[in-house]
C-alpha cells in the first residue's frame, strides 16, 4: 500500500507540472507577443524594463493561480507596473497580482497592487522626501500625538521600553522628513484601518499576512497629499493601490 501510494503521488504530480507547464508556456505567448507594447510603457530613465519584464513572467508563470487569470487581466496588471517602473514579485516585492474571481464571468482576474517598497521608490524618485517611517502602535505603548506650533510631533514609546506586555493594533502612522525641511505627520487610528480594509476588495488576500505589516502602509498616500508638486504623478496612481491589512 505504501509503495502505491508513493507512486499515485508522484503521477498526480507530474500531471499537475505538465498542467503548469502548458499554463506557463501561454503566459510565455503572451508576453512574447505583447513585449513592445509592454518596453515602451517603461520609463525611460532609471528602470531596465527588459529586467521588470523578466521578473514578472517569472512571478506569474509559476503561479498556478495567475496562470489560470484572464490574458486581459494580466497584461493590464504589467502594463500598469511598467507604467510605474516597478517589479511584480520578485526579492523587491514591489507590487503584486492577485488573482480575484470576477462574480459576474466566474473568471478569474489578476488585479494589481502596489506594495510599501513599491511606493516608497515612487516617492524617492519624486526626490521630494529624505527618508519615511510607517510604524505600528500597540496597546502598551506609550502614544502622544501634538498637533500645533511650532511643527506636529509624535511621541512613541514601545511597550516594550516601558515594560507592557503587547497588545493590539491601536493605530498606524508615518513620519516624512521633506527634502525642502519640515516634516508630515500623518496618524490613522484603528478604526480607519478597518473601515479601509472593509471596502477593499484585498480584504481577504494579499501579499502579507502580517496585519500590522500591511497597515502600516495606509496613512502614506494621505500623509503624501500635502506635498503637492513635490510628489511625482506616477505616484497618484500608485496611491490608490495599496494593499489593505488582512484580517
Amino acid at each position: 500500500n505504501g509503495r502505491r501510494c508513493c507512486r499515485w503521488s508522484t503521477t498526480m504530480s507530474s500531471t499537475q507540472l505538465v498542467r503548469l507547464d502548458e499554463r506557463t508556456n501561454a503566459v510565455r505567448e503572451l508576453f512574447k507577443n505583447n513585449t513592445e507594447r509592454m518596453l515602451k510603457l517603461a520609463p525611460r530613465t532609471g528602470v531596465d524594463g527588459n529586467r521588470l519584464l523578466s521578473i514578472a513572467f517569472t512571478s506569474i508563470a509559476y503561479d498556478p493561480k495567475l496562470c489560470e487569470c484572464t490574458p486581459q487581466s494580466i497584461l493590464g496588471g504589467v502594463f500598469e507596473a511598467l507604467k510605474l517602473g516597478l517589479t511584480i514579485g520578485g526579492p523587491a516585492q514591489e507590487a503584486f497580482l492577485i488573482p480575484f474571481k470576477n462574480g459576474k464571468t466566474g473568471k478569474l482576474e489578476a488585479t494589481f497592487i502596489v506594495g510599501y517598497q513599491g511606493l516608497r521608490n515612487i516617492i524617492d524618485r519624486g526626490k521630494g522626501v529624505l527618508d519615511m517611517h510607517p510604524r505600528a502602535v500597540y496597546e502598551g505603548d506609550e502614544f502622544e500625538v501634538i498637533y500645533g506650533t511650532p511643527r506636529d510631533r509624535i511621541v512613541h514609546r514601545p511597550h516594550w521600553m516601558v515594560g507592557k506586555a503587547k497588545g493590539n493594533l491601536v493605530a498606524v502612522y508615518v513620519i516624512a522628513n521633506l527634502r525642502g525641511g519640515g516634516q508630515q505627520i500623518e496618524v490613522m487610528p484603528k478604526a480607519e484601518v478597518d473601515e479601509h480594509r472593509a471596502r477593499s476588495r484585498a480584504k481577504d488576500s494579499g501579499p502579507d499576512g502580517s496585519p500590522s505589516s500591511c497597515a502600516r502602509t495606509l496613512p502614506v498616500p494621505r500623509g503624501m497629499r500635502p506635498m503637492g508638486r513635490s510628489r511625482p504623478r506616477s505616484a497618484v496612481a500608485a496611491m490608490r493601490k495599496l494593499p489593505s491589512p488582512p484580517a
